[in-house]
């Protein structure tokens, strides 16, 4: 006997209806009995597994928000400590770059006393060679040279290179005061230049360590009427001191080289 059939005489006498039918319009409601009672149990366990599901989430979420608490406080606390780090090494910093422009300065004046001592020399032993090339004029242990043409400084770069020399670099207040003595109060390229907005002396000497000797204002980075952009070239006169100019502008300049 099939299981619709065992069915059908467990259950008794149908109850009026669309499945009152013998034969198999009978069994055909039976058959939907079945199906509809698997698919509740089917539904049932589904829905029991979804729920299990959704409850191993919500754990899961839970536990993530947890550890991103977690991570985020930590990561607060390095910020915090990498911020105090950066602060102190910056202090450091300032205080080496100013032990280093001391020390830097020192040199320098040693070099200029070593300098004067040589001219000295020199000029007590008659037969001697020049220190300098005719038209050069010595001081410290360097030679240098005044132009007599105003050029772009690209054309003055290139001039002093030819002599084997570069645009002068100034590394101390002394050799400072010697330029304005032979500036003759005139405007002059000196080798200082910006390139991508850091100035740097065309030698490779570190700006930061040498002395800075700035005209009242500068560096103002100005535009004129004939000259758009930054002004990223310098000249110097002995009244007024560094000032930024535009690099196409012509001056006269200062070229500089080691005694041979």
């Amino acid at each position: 006997m099939s299981d619709l059939n065992l069915q059908r005489q467990k259950k008794g006498p149908k109850a009026k209806g669309k499945c009152d039918e013998e034969g198999a319009y009978g069994n055909l409601c039976d058959l939907l009995d079945v199906l509809r009672k698997k698919n509740a149990n089917a539904n049932g366990e589904n829905m029991a597994k979804e729920q299990s599901r959704l409850r191993e989430t919500d754990k899961n979420i839970t536990e993530g928000q947890s550890r991103l608490k977690e991570t985020g406080e930590n990561m607060a606390k390095e910020q915090s400590r990498l911020r105090e780090t950066v602060t102190n090494e910056l202090k450091k910093s300032r205080n080496l770059n100013e032990v280093a422009g001391s020390l830097f300065n020192k040199i320098q004046r040693n070099l200029g006393a070593v300098g004067k001592l040589l001219d000295e020399v020199w000029k007590m032993n008659s037969s001697a060679q020049p220190l300098c090339d005719k038209s050069w004029k010595h001081y410290g242990l360097s030679c240098y040279y005044k132009s007599t043409k105003a050029e772009p400084l690209n054309f003055a770069k290139e001039d002093c290179e030819k002599n084997k020399a570069h645009l002068v670099i100034i590394n101390g207040e002394d050799e400072m005061n010697f330029l304005r003595g032979f500036s003759e109060n005139q405007y002059w390229w000196i080798g200082l230049r910006r390139v991508s907005g850091t100035w740097e002396w065309s030698d490779g000497t570190s700006y930061e360590m040498t002395p800075k000797f700035w005209g009242k204002g500068q560096p103002n980075n100005s535009s004129t009427k004939d000259h758009t952009g930054g002004q990223d070239c310098v000249q110097f006169s002995n009244e007024k001191g560094w000032d930024d100019r535009h690099c196409a502008l012509k001056y006269k300049y200062i070229c500089e080289k080691e005694i041979p």
